[in-house]
C-alpha cells in the first residue's frame, strides 16, 4: 500500500485493492518530497488509487513539498510532469467514499533550470486537492468531507523573475473530469461532499482555485464552508 512514495525503476504504484478503514482514525501521517527521479510525481497516503477506499479518517495530515527539492530539475523540457497531491491520495482512478481529512497541505512552488534556462515547476500541470489531487473519468467521490487546509505559495523573488504558474487547486480535489454523452455529463465524479478547510495561494498566475473543485468537470450537492484567498 503506497505512503506516496515512488519506486526508482518503475514510477509509482497504483493501489489496486479495497481498503475500508472502518472509521477508526489514522493520525500524523506526513508526507515530504520524494527522493527519486521519477518523472511523475503523486503525493497522498495512497499515492496512486485504482481500487476502492472507504470509511477513512486521516486526522493531523502534514503534506509539506518544496519544488525546489523535486527531481524536475534532470527532466527534460518537453517531458511532462504531473505533479498530484491529496491527502488521501494524489492521482485517484478508483472510487472514494465516506472518507474525512484534516490537516495542512503546503506546496512551494520555485523555478527550475534545465540547459542554463529557468522553468516553473507547476507549468506542466499541478493539482493540489484536501481529499484527491487529481481524479479521472467516472471515478466517484462520493459523502467526504476536508478539514485540511491548503496553502500554496511562490518562493520566487518577484523583484527577480516573474510570478511562477500555478494550475489547478481545489477543498476536494484539484483537478476532476468527467465523461461525456451527446454534449452532456453521463456520470458524476464528485457527490455530497463538504469542504471546511481554506484555501491560500500567493503570488501565482494562471491558478484556478474553488471551494470544492479547481477545475470542474461534473458535481452535485456540494457545500464549501470556508475562504479561498488568491493574491499575486
Amino acid at each position: 500500500m503506497s505512503f506516496g512514495m515512488e519506486t526508482e525503476t518503475q514510477g509509482t504504484q497504483s493501489f489496486t485493492g479495497v481498503f475500508d478503514g472502518a472509521d477508526y482514525a489514522i493520525s500524523h501521517l506526513q508526507v515530504k518530497e520524494s527522493q527519486y527521479k521519477v518523472p511523475d510525481e503523486f503525493y497522498g497516503r495512497f499515492a496512486k488509487n485504482e481500487g476502492i477506499l472507504k470509511n477513512i479518517r486521516l486526522l493531523d495530515v502534514d503534506l509539506d513539498l518544496d519544488m525546489a527539492n523535486m527531481p524536475w530539475n534532470k527532466q527534460k523540457e518537453d517531458e511532462s510532469v504531473k505533479l498530484a497531491v491529496g491527502s488521501l491520495t494524489g492521482w485517484n482512478g478508483g472510487t472514494i467514499e465516506n472518507c474525512e481529512v484534516s490537516g495542512s497541505i503546503d506546496v512551494y512552488v520555485s523555478n527550475w533550470s534545465y540547459d542554463g534556462m529557468d522553468h516553473y515547476a507547476m507549468q506542466h500541470g499541478g493539482n493540489i486537492g484536501g481529499i484527491v489531487g487529481r481524479t479521472e473519468n467516472e471515478t466517484p467521490i462520493s459523502n467526504c468531507t476536508n478539514y485540511t487546509n491548503i496553502s500554496v505559495n511562490s518562493r520566487q523573488s518577484l523583484d527577480i523573475a516573474p510570478m511562477a504558474t500555478g494550475k489547478y487547486i481545489g477543498g476536494i480535489a484539484g483537478y476532476a473530469t468527467c465523461s461525456l454523452l451527446n454534449g452532456k455529463a453521463d456520470h458524476t465524479v464528485i457527490r455530497s461532499c463538504v469542504n471546511s478547510g481554506s484555501i491560500t495561494v500567493n503570488h501565482l498566475i494562471d491558478v484556478y482555485t474553488g471551494g470544492i473543485i479547481g477545475f470542474l468537470g461534473n458535481t452535485k450537492n456540494m457545500n464549501t464552508q470556508e475562504k479561498v484567498i488568491s493574491s499575486v
